[in-house]
Order: C-alpha cells, then sequence, then structure tokens
C-alpha cells in the first residue's frame, strides 16, 4: 500500500520437512522504506502436501497451501488464502511445471471478489551449471463472482538456475507484462540453501 519506490522487502521462508510427503514452511515477512525503521510486515504458513512414489503416477504432484496474516499497511487485505496444486513433469533436459493457482481474501475489500485464478506455467532448460527458465505468470481477478471475465494481467519472465555449489543456487529473472495491465518490469531473485547436501569428506 506504500509507495514502492526506494522500498526494500525481504522475506525469509524456513522449511520444516516433517514426514516424507508433508512439510511445513513459515513465510515472515520485513519493509524497510525512506523514512521508516525496518519494520514486520507480516506472516505466513504453508503446509505442503506429495503424492508419494509407491502411487507411481507419470507426473509429480504436490499441492501446497498459503495462509496469509500481513499488516494493513502493507497489504489491502490483511488475511488471505491461496490453494496451490503442483504439477511436475522431468525429462532428460527438460522440466515442466503447472501451478493452477486459487487465491482469495478473507478480510479486507478484496473479499467482495470472491475466488481468483492465477495460473503460471515454468519450463526449464536442465543444463549442469546454469538452467535457464521461462515462465508464464497469469490472473483473473474473479471466477465466482460477477462480473466475471473481468481484464487479465499476464507476464512472463526469462531468467534461470544457478548452481554455485553443490547445497546452494541463485534464481534471477526479469518479467514484462503482456497486455496493458500488471506492475511492468520486474526483477527477481531467490537465494536457496539445501541443509540435506553435505560436502564430501
Amino acid at each position: 500500500m506504500l509507495p514502492t519506490e526506494h522500498q526494500t522487502h525481504l522475506t525469509v521462508e524456513p522449511t520444516i520437512g516433517l514426514s516424507q510427503n508433508f512439510a511445513l514452511g513459515f513465510m515472515f515477512l520485513n519493509a524497510w522504506g525512506p523514512g521508516y525503521s525496518p519494520q514486520f510486515a507480516g506472516w505466513r504458513v504453508l503446509p505442503h502436501f506429495y503424492a508419494p512414489d509407491s502411487w507411481h503416477l507419470p507426473v509429480r504432484l504436490g499441492f501446497v497451501a498459503e495462509f496469509s496474516f500481513q499488516k494493513a499497511r502493507y497489504e489491502e487485505n490483511s488475511r488471505r488464502v491461496e490453494l496451490r496444486p503442483i504439477i511436475d513433469r522431468e525429462f532428460s533436459r527438460w522440466q515442466i511445471v503447472f501451478n493452477p493457482v486459487f487465491e482469495r481474501a478473507l478480510h479486507g475489500p478484496g473479499t467482495a471478489h470472491g475466488w481468483s485464478f492465477d495460473p503460471a506455467v515454468l519450463v526449464r532448460w536442465k543444463r549442469r551449471n546454469f538452467s535457464p527458465s521461462l515462465e508464464y505468470y497469469g490472473e483473473i481477478e474473479s471466477i465466482n463472482v460477477r462480473p466475471r471475465g473481468q481484464p487479465e494481467v499476464h507476464q512472463l519472465f526469462a531468467g534461470g538456475d544457478w548452481q554455485a555449489r553443490p547445497a546452494f543456487s541463485v534464481n534471477l529473472g526479469i518479467g514484462f507484462d503482456i497486455g496493458s495491465r500488471g506492475p511492468g518490469v520486474v526483477l527477481k531473485s531467490r537465494l536457496e540453501w539445501d541443509w540435506r547436501t553435505r560436502r564430501s569428506p
């Protein structure tokens, strides 16, 4: 809700695996804008479910729910829920991931819009050190409240994943709007450390 110029956001997301097919994640949202000291902006909880290998499915299947509790200063809808199915198929050199995401506000003005549909697709070319990728993100503002079929947002991200070390990877990308709606040019990055990977003796 605040002006985004010169504003920095930092999200910390620890995820704990509780079993072979279930993990629990937490997001801690922080913001730092001009004239303000660093602020705690809210938190989210994310249960992760994955289909076991014993099902022998042709794709990897998962489901992540996201429950958001944010300060109204940073997000007008202070409570939201997101349901994210995950359909993942890997080939020898390619990976395709499809996320048909459903989201709605639970508190705030966005509750009047009902459920939104935000499809996302990732296509990755698997390489040893750097794997380039193309990502698509869309948004249909409401699928169950009239008027349906409102103007949509479409974004395309070009980027990739750099495996800097066996346990450390970096994801970088730049996104552009396809059409007249959207946030404009977006730069994104993600740093990921896999605690399970150990150095060889």
